[in-house]
């Protein structure tokens, strides 16, 4: 069988037994990387999908980007307006104090790498998804304001470590390769570019989709593939212009859902 025909056994497996598995608080990233990890080259090597080809690479974009936008486009804007500080902390403070801990952590466990490698290595593994808390976070017994937070918070540190990452890198082939101002700039341009992008895409979209609905130009199926097009569309004006496509499409979910 096929990689994609494998992958397709996978998903259909689990679409069987979904709402059980979810009643036990197994959820779908949970059996989609356990069943990655068996299936790949370190184990049953059954699977042999390369995610960094062209079309694995798009693919995997494509997916986190609509997630991205779904995630954000649930958040009631009314509520984040009041706990707005909750998830400022979590990006501005705990993130930097993560990639920190991350970088000293990497330091003393990984034999054989310098400074900025370790530096890249935090980086990369700061900015994680909730998706494999799910069923806690969506618990409506976790409050709200905490939930909403979490969800603003895995939806735009993807993007913001990105600036990081491209900084560690740099240092890591040359030191002094970038200096402050151009990674400022950098930073800067990708987070800036993305907002606007996503806002712009998402506020427009928004509206003429609700009005599409109310006039009944459209129907239930396309106004979902509506949906999902604003959120490839976000990411790619953002990617075109020089923003950040990531940032882009959770802002423009953020947008479209207001």
């Amino acid at each position: 069988m096929s990689d994609l025909g494998i992958v397709a056994a996978v998903v259909f497996g689990y679409s069987l037994i979904s709402r059980r598995l979810d009643r036990w608080g197994v959820t779908g990233p949970m059996v989609f990387v356990t069943a990655g990890a068996l299936l790949g080259p370190k184990c049953l090597d059954a699977v042999g999908l390369e995610l960094t080809s062209g079309a694995g690479l798009i693919f995997a974009e494509v997916t986190l980007v609509i997630v991205l936008f779904t995630d954000a486009a649930r958040i009631d804007l009314s509520v984040l307006r009041g706990n707005g500080s909750l998830p400022a902390r979590l990006l501005g403070i705990a993130m930097p104090l993560t990639v920190g801990l991350g970088l000293l952590a990497a330091t003393l466990l990984l034999d054989g790498i310098d400074f900025w490698e370790a530096a890249i290595v935090a980086a990369v593994l700061t900015p994680t998804d909730a998706a494999l808390g799910q069923a806690v976070i969506s618990s409506q017994r976790v409050p709200q304001r905490v939930r909403q937070a979490l969800n603003v918070e895995s939806g735009l540190n993807d993007g913001l470590a990105i600036p990081l990452l491209f900084l560690f890198v740099g240092l890591a082939v040359e030191e002094g390769a970038i200096s402050t101002q151009g990674w400022l700039s950098f930073a800067a341009q990708q987070i800036g570019i993305g907002v606007l992008a996503g806002v712009a895409v998402g506020l427009l979209g928004g509206r003429l989709v609700e009005g599409a609905v109310r006039r009944r130009l459209i129907e239930g199926t396309f106004e979902q593939l509506a949906m999902l097009a604003l959120a490839v569309g976000a990411w790619a004006l953002a990617s075109q212009l020089g923003g950040n496509g990531f940032i882009a499409a959770f802002t423009g979910g953020l947008a479209a859902g207001g």
